[in-house]
Parts: structure tokens; C-alpha cells; sequence
């Protein structure tokens, strides 16, 4: 009896995650105007699956002998506690704790992705339901590039003909928005397709991908085009490395890969060389503005955020503001550096430019996260980020791993990576559709490195 419970327990709460994932990123309410809309939209259709799923989970819990409490799942615990924490040291405190629990009902599907993904099968399942999410979208997007918005007899656009024609926007009403979630699931398709052994398998795949970047190159996002050129360039560096281990080399010889791999990296130089050059000031403008808090032309308003937060960070450095609380405390930090000699200026071009803007956001989540949450909060998130690399990075050099597992865990690397570069420039972490897949990746990182039964990589070599 205890075990049909939790046996069909687990499978509605794999299904309902199942169906989060593929619905979060398309999600939209009737009759509602882009942008700011349609992220509100995902934001309760997240939430109400998170509470949802959570009923059934700890109701499993209570039929399961044994939990397994590890390390991630121990520092996640930790994160999530003191984001909590942190609303308590805001100058709203009703409002904080409930940006904390939304934070909350995002990071809560690390557990469900943890805990529901016991074997391979089930991280195919969740990577499946990833990829044809992106795909639907990227296709909704590309007729909505050529003129063909489907979604315009369902929602009311706040934008005209003309500007909806040849502007990307697909369901997630901004096309970095886009970019951003799509650009981390092209890395992992591109890994995993390196590894496949049926043809048909390889061809899906690569349509997929192909579909995937032309509507990364349709959002032009310069960041997201950028981390996704630096990812395939180190991909290549690990399918050199094992190359020998792919079932490539059963079609074509070691030598005829080689120079097809060589022919793809220069292919990959020149198109990063064009791409520089093409958006060269633009690239070393964002570069310094990472690298300091100075002032820089062309972005003024942006390293102003990043301002701002480096001040939030040094008056609460410990608890932060609050969470959700930057975009409150905005003014209040505009008016208290604008009688800054040194800076008044640069604060009054943005006042006049930006009267009625408040930023919801510092464009750089990690500088969001340590303003918002404080230092213990943001040290703990950089640790579980460098686990997670850590951990995954040893797991691909083991031997005797099947070439799946191996380069599944190379995507998820990499995958990362394009997260976190575009983290730095924009708040994907804050936003709901790609907050949820930030958390299954990492969660999936984690779990699969503790998934190291020999039968199952059998059993994948099989499939």
C-alpha cells in the first residue's frame, strides 16, 4: 500500500513538472498587452504549479522511509532561507516576503527536479519537454518576424503593425527575453547531438538547433549570440578530446572528423570576428562596464544601476534591502547620489532622459542578488555555482562513461555558462520562465553525477 502511494504519487508530481516546464515559458493570459504582461502571466502560472506540485510532494514525503539529504539540497535549503530572511530587513516588509515567496516558488522546483529524477529516463523526459518548449516558441516567433503573428487574434499587442513586423517577441514579450531562455537549450541539443547513433535522430536534432539559432539571430541579443559562439568553441575542445568515444567515427574515419571539426572551428572564428567587428564598441563598452563602476558612454543608465546596487550593497551588506526591493529603493538612492559632485551630472542626464523610469532591475543578477539578499546570501549562491561546475566537470572525465552521459553533462556546462554570461548583462534569474530553467539545470547537473549505476549507462547505450 505505502509503496502504490508513492509510485503514483511521484508519477502525478513528474507529470504536473512535466507540464510546468513546457507551459512556463508559453503561458499567456487572454486579452493582456506584451512585455510586462506576459512576464506577470508566467509568474502565477509558475507559482500555482509550484504550490500545486509541492501538495503532492511533501505528501510523498510522508510515505517515504528514507530521504536523502545532500549537500546542494542542503545549501539550496540554505539560499532559499535566507532570501526569506532578508525580506525582514526591508523598509516594506509585506511586500519583500511576497517577492520572497514568488522567489521561493521558482527555486522550490530545484527539489522537484532533484527528488523526481531517479534514473536517466526521467532527465530524458524533462530535457524533451525543455527542448520542444523552445521549439514551439522559436517557431511562433519566426512567423511573428515575418509578419505572421499568431498570437494577434488572442492578445491585445500594445505595440503597432509595423513595429510587431521584424521585431521577435514570440510569447515571452521581449526578444532578450527570448534569446536568453533559448540560447542555453541550443548548447545542450548541440551536445547531445554529437552522440546520438540513428541518423533520423541526428537530423532532428540538428533541424532543431538550426531553428533555435535563427531565432537567437532574429532576437540579435548581442550577449546571448556571444556566450552561445564561446560555448561551441570549448564544445569543440571536448569533442576533440573524445572524439574517439562518438559514435561519429562509425560513419566517418578519425581523420575526416578532424578536419570537419577544424572546418566548424573556422567557421566559428570567422563568424566571432564578424560579430565583433559588426558590434565592436558595443562589445568593449559592455566588457568595461562589467569590470567597473564607472560611468560609460553609451550606457550610462545601465552602469547606474550597476551603481546603485553597489551602494545598497555597501549600506546592508548583510541581510541586503530586501528582495524585490531594488526597484523601491531606486529613487531614494537616485536623489542620495545625485548630490554627489562627481556624479550629478551624469544622475541629472538620466533624471531628464528617464523621468518617469524606475529600474525594476540592475541588469547584472548577481549584483540584484547581493544588493537584495545580502553578503551570506550571495557567497552561498557563488558556492553552490562553483559545486555545480566542480562536481559535473570531474563527472565527464571519469572512465567508463557512455559518450551520452558524458556529453549531456559537457552540455549542462556549458549550458550554464551562457546563463550566468548573460546574468551579467541582463536578470534572466528573475525572470520566471528562464528562473525555472536555471533551477532544472542545475538541479540536473547535480543529479546527474550521483546517477552513477552502471546499468544505467547500459541501459543508455542501449536506447
Amino acid at each position: 500500500m505505502r509503496e502504490n502511494i508513492i509510485l503514483y504519487t511521484r508519477k502525478i508530481s513528474f507529470t504536473l513538472l512535466l507540464i510546468t516546464v513546457f507551459f512556463a515559458p508559453i503561458f499567456l493570459f487572454p486579452k493582456i498587452s506584451l512585455d510586462a504582461h506576459t512576464v506577470l502571466a508566467k509568474q502565477y502560472f509558475v507559482a500555482f504549479s509550484s504550490y500545486l506540485l509541492l501538495f503532492f510532494f511533501i505528501f510523498s514525503l510522508f510515505f517515504t522511509k528514507n530521504i536523502v539529504i545532500t549537500k546542494p539540497v542542503i545549501l539550496i535549503l540554505i539560499f532559499a532561507f535566507l532570501t526569506f530572511l532578508s525580506s525582514f530587513n526591508s523598509v516594506n516588509i509585506v511586500f519583500s516576503i511576497i517577492e520572497a515567496l514568488l522567489s521561493f516558488s521558482i527555486i522550490i522546483f530545484f527539489f522537484f527536479t532533484y527528488y523526481l529524477t531517479d534514473d536517466i529516463k526521467s532527465i530524458k523526459k524533462i530535457l524533451s519537454m525543455v527542448i520542444l518548449s523552445a521549439l514551439t516558441i522559436s517557431i511562433i516567433g519566426i512567423l511573428q518576424y515575418f509578419g505572421y503573428d499568431i498570437l494577434r487574434f488572442l492578445f491585445r499587442y500594445i505595440i503597432t503593425e509595423e513595429e510587431r513586423r521584424f521585431k521577435i517577441l514570440a510569447t515571452l514579450g521581449n526578444p532578450d527575453y527570448l534569446a536568453g531562455y533559448i540560447t542555453p537549450i541550443i548548447i545542450i541539443i548541440i551536445s547531445c547531438m554529437l552522440t546520438v547513433k540513428k541518423f533520423s535522430s541526428f537530423f532532428l536534432l540538428l533541424v532543431i538547433s538550426l531553428i533555435l539559432i535563427l531565432t537567437l539571430l532574429f532576437t540579435e541579443s548581442r550577449a546571448n549570440l556571444l556566450g552561445l559562439i564561446i560555448g561551441i568553441i570549448i564544445l569543440f575542445f571536448f569533442f576533440y578530446r573524445y572524439s574517439k568515444e562518438l559514435p561519429l567515427f562509425k560513419y566517418f574515419n578519425q581523420n575526416q572528423v578532424k578536419y570537419i571539426g577544424i572546418v566548424l572551428v573556422i567557421l566559428v572564428v570567422i563568424g566571432s570576428l564578424l560579430f565583433i567587428t559588426v558590434y565592436k564598441s558595443t562589445v568593449i563598452s559592455r566588457m568595461k562596464e562589467l569590470l567597473s563602476f564607472k560611468i560609460v558612454s553609451g550606457h550610462k543608465e545601465r552602469s547606474i544601476f550597476y551603481i546603485l546596487a553597489n551602494e545598497m550593497i555597501f549600506d546592508h551588506p548583510f541581510l541586503g534591502v530586501g528582495v524585490g526591493m531594488y526597484k523601491i529603493e531606486y529613487t531614494n538612492y537616485i536623489e542620495k547620489l545625485s548630490m554627489n559632485p562627481s556624479l550629478h551630472n551624469s544622475f541629472d542626464n538620466i533624471l531628464k532622459s528617464y523621468p518617469e523610469t524606475i529600474a525594476e532591475h540592475t541588469h547584472n543578477d548577481f549584483l540584484e542578488i547581493w544588493a537584495e539578499r545580502g553578503t551570506p546570501t550571495f557567497l552561498i549562491f557563488i558556492y553552490v555555482l562553483v559545486l555545480f561546475f566542480y562536481n559535473v566537470y570531474n563527472f565527464t572525465k571519469e572512465k567508463n562513461l557512455s559518450p551520452q552521459r558524458r556529453f549531456f553533462a559537457i552540455g549542462l556546462i556549458l549550458s550554464m555558462l551562457c546563463y550566468l554570461l548573460h546574468a551579467m548583462v541582463n536578470f534572466p534569474f528573475h525572470s520566471p520562465e528562464r528562473a525555472l530553467l536555471f533551477w532544472i539545470i542545475l538541479s540536473l547537473g547535480f543529479r546527474l553525477t550521483e546517477l552513477k549505476l552502471p546499468s544505467l549507462d547500459n541501459r543508455n547505450s542501449q536506447t
